[in-house]
């Protein structure tokens, strides 16, 4: 109760509540199933959430706007002096400002915030990251071989922009840190398997002069294409498994399991109201890649931390039981042994001892990819337990696909009793919900 004497209560305006369509894609997307999105088009979905990426690429291809002059000392002395170019600092001011200016007189022009993200982006906002830092440092440097090389470059970051943004890669990576990380008993049950034989091995290899003097002359290029190559086989012998455990996993529910698996999720609401979700919707192609896709990187991130857990233990062994002059001796004249830190006399952390330890933690991995896709035991925990992520995520699907389809906005059919795929269906677990 309030008296004159009271100041007058703020009015504060609620925010309207999320709409559950929106709500669910986003869900979607946070769980690294973008594909599941209807509708998903590049305009609309991926561009706009790139925007931020784009910004950064765009600021770091600008060209710096500094020479250098050389001025000679002495004869023995030369010193070299960074001049900042004045005009070329404005003008790179200015078409940043231009941006600016742009975006907000575009979002205040359609009644909006003036930096709320735009409901859809054009093919010129790629198109100005690329052109637009090309052109100035062909204006700057008046070089058109170095223009054409900030063009490829420009081109192969809006790509990789791009890729990572349409399948969602950043919050796919995080979810399978956070489920592997839920998930300790499949990856200590991985890890038993592995780590004894595998460190039997991996010990003797780091104790031999040929691998010293292969992997601890490498630079750095030629050791992550090293990487690379574990790495690509390592995807490939995933992908030989993963086909047939995405069909596995795709399972028909009755509806008291989509209901269930509902729960807690932005479709929580409308689920009891909508029909047909006691029947599948069929997965098109490029959803079930990307089914397959969370599956890949779910298993990487398992494996990827079994080579960090490699990697700590020979950088720690390394530091303590073989030093720098036996490092020499084995590295012999082929490289000279560097010391980074933590040296004490002749022991330490060196960068070829970094470089070997890297790439027996890549080994590690690539070999715990090839055992554990032949581990029949792993191989059903593991698929047992991303299945609830995958079959609740399936069962969102279908109440947002039927919630589309009572809005009347386009969704697929569900795969009713007269046009049933064929194959037998079984009855999946009860959903656990993970956040």
């Amino acid at each position: 109760m309030t008296t004159s004497a009271d100041p007058p209560r703020a009015r504060t305006r609620s925010a309207p509540p999320p709409d559950p369509l929106t709500a669910t894609e986003r869900w979607l997307i946070a769980r690294g199933m973008p594909m599941l999105v209807e509708d998903y088009r590049s305009g609309t979905d991926v561009w706009t959430r790139a925007l931020p990426a784009l910004l950064v690429v765009f600021v770091l291809l600008l060209p710096v706007p500094a020479t250098n002059q050389v001025s000679v000392v002495d004869a023995e002395v030369v010193e070299l002096h960074l001049v900042l170019d004045w005009g070329g600092l404005l003008r790179e001011l200015a078409v940043l400002a231009a941006f600016v200016i742009g975006y907000v007189l575009v979002n205040l022009s359609r009644r909006r915030r003036p930096f709320a993200r735009p409901q859809r982006v054009s093919w010129w906002v790629p198109g100005a990251v690329i052109l637009v830092p090309t052109a100035l440092e062909l204006v700057t440097d008046d070089d058109i071989t170095t223009a054409l090389a900030v063009a490829v470059t420009a081109a192969l970051l809006v790509a990789v922009v791009y890729a990572v943004t349409r399948y969602a890669l950043v919050a796919l990576f995080w979810w399978a840190v956070r489920w592997t990380l839920r998930q300790l008993g499949d990856l200590v049950r991985l890890t038993t398997r592995v780590l004894p034989l595998l460190l039997l091995v991996v010990t003797f290899l780091f104790l031999s002069t040929e691998l010293w003097q292969v992997a601890g002359t490498m630079d750095g290029r030629l050791l992550w294409s090293a990487l690379a190559v574990f790495g690509g086989l390592g995807i490939v012998v995933l992908l030989s498994r993963v086909g047939e455990e995405g069909d596995r996993l795709d399972l028909g529910a009755d509806r008291a399991y989509v209901l269930e698996a509902s729960r807690g999720t932005p479709m929580a609401a409308l689920a009891p109201g909508l029909v047909g979700l006691e029947h599948r919707v069929a997965l098109t192609r490029r959803q079930r890649y990307n089914v397959a896709l969370v599956l890949v990187v779910a298993q990487l991130v398992q494996v990827g931390l079994i080579g960090l857990v490699v990697w700590a233990f020979f950088v720690l062994f390394g530091a303590v039981a073989v030093g720098f002059p036996v490092q020499q001796a084995w590295l012999g004249p082929l490289g000279i042994v560097e010391p980074l830190f933590g040296a004490t006399g002749d022991h330490g952390v060196s960068r070829q001892l970094l470089r070997v330890a890297t790439f027996l933690a890549g080994f590690s991995a690539f070999y715990a990819i090839v055992v554990a896709s032949g581990d029949k035991v792993y191989r059903e925990h593991f698929v047992e337990h991303i299945g609830h992520h995958v079959r609740q995520t399936l069962a969102v699907r279908r109440v947002y696909l039927a919630a589309r389809r009572a809005d009347g906005l386009s969704a697929p059919d569900p795969l009713t009793p007269d046009r049933l795929d064929p194959g037998p269906i079984a009855p999946p677990e009860p959903p656990r919900h993970v956040p």
